[in-house]
């Protein structure tokens, strides 16, 4: 456990006992202080009667920021904020891939005591973690906590997109179901719900007003980054990369092409050895043709035909 010590003033400790109010768990008053309050993240706060203020826990760095108090405290209280229980957190997978499925979940962590086997488990943004470490842990985050999966299959996404034109939209609209999935299986949700930002929250709720979404859940927390400071957009974050993983192996699988992910030149490769084997009618089923690696692999004027044939089913 980290110690770090600060000189404050009268007027400081007292702004400093207020704002920690709504985050203590435990309050006394040891020999020479003013108060000690334990917080519910762990940090214990001693405030001296000689203007010595000792701050002690895991998590010390906003201390180390520039000597502005208010600044501090804020930084203190958004520290509390990401280790505050229930919450819930949303993340997508899939957006920057030329092959495979939108993937969203919405996963909720209950307490304290999932947050810390979550940490065992070293959760973290499925991005900073192996495939097969998330193959590994996502049945136990599954398990462990409640949560909504969404995939759109590229078929799916595809005639979405022929509408929306825009894949953010098609975004919001998941995060926003994966959230009342959750409500409709009896789930509430707690006041702390976050979502790893991909926009805007005005522009977000526009997205689902301009679709005529009308079951909206709001209160929510928009954030960059998310995954890597909240626990349930973690979780969230693995279990929608593992069913990524999943649907992608099983496209392999069935098509006999390996599906490199991304948007680069392997993506395109995995295009051109797809085309080697399957008509450009098939890209539909397994790419968003909408991508620019359309036209790297020579697809790009099978376009406009599949679009018009999205509208058509669409119709029926």
């Amino acid at each position: 456990m980290a110690t770090k010590v600060k000189v404050m003033s009268k007027e400081q400790i007292d702004d400093l006992y207020q704002r920690t109010q709504k985050f203590i768990q435990k309050e006394s008053q040891p020999a020479n202080t003013l108060w000690q309050i334990k917080t519910k993240s762990g940090i214990i706060i001693s405030a001296y009667k000689s203007g010595k203020v000792v701050f002690a826990g895991n998590d010390l760095d906003f201390l180390d920021e520039p000597d502005d108090e208010q600044f501090k405290v804020q930084k203190a209280e958004k520290m509390e904020k990401i280790s505050s229980y229930p919450q819930a957190g949303s993340d997508e997978v899939g957006t920057g891939d030329f092959f495979g499925p939108i993937v969203v979940c919405a996963a909720v962590v209950p307490d304290e005591k999932t947050a810390e086997e979550l940490r065992k488990l070293k959760v973290t943004d499925s991005k900073a973690m192996t495939d097969s470490r998330i193959k590994q842990i996502a049945p136990i985050l599954e398990e462990m906590l409640p949560h909504s999966v969404l995939v759109t299959t590229n078929r799916k996404y595809n005639q979405i997109h022929e509408q929306t034109k825009n894949i953010k939209v098609i975004v919001s609209m998941l995060h926003n179901q994966a959230y009342l999935n959750l409500i409709k299986n009896g789930v509430k949700l707690p006041e702390q719900v976050i979502i790893d930002q991909f926009c805007s929250p005005v522009t977000y709720f526009r997205y689902l007003s301009n679709v005529h979404v009308n079951d909206v859940v709001k209160n929510i927390h928009f954030e960059t980054k998310a995954e890597s400071k909240y626990p349930a957009v973690a979780a969230a974050s693995v279990i929608a990369r593992a069913r990524f993983l999943k649907v992608m192996d099983d496209m392999s699988d069935k098509y006999g092409v390996t599906f490199n992910k991304g948007g680069g030149r392997q993506a395109d490769q995995s295009g051109i050895e797809f085309l080697k084997k399957h008509s450009p009618e098939q890209l539909r089923n397994v790419a968003k043709i909408h991508f620019a690696n359309m036209n790297k692999i020579g697809a790009d004027d099978y376009k406009e035909g599949m679009s018009e044939l999205f509208k058509a089913n669409h119709e029926k």
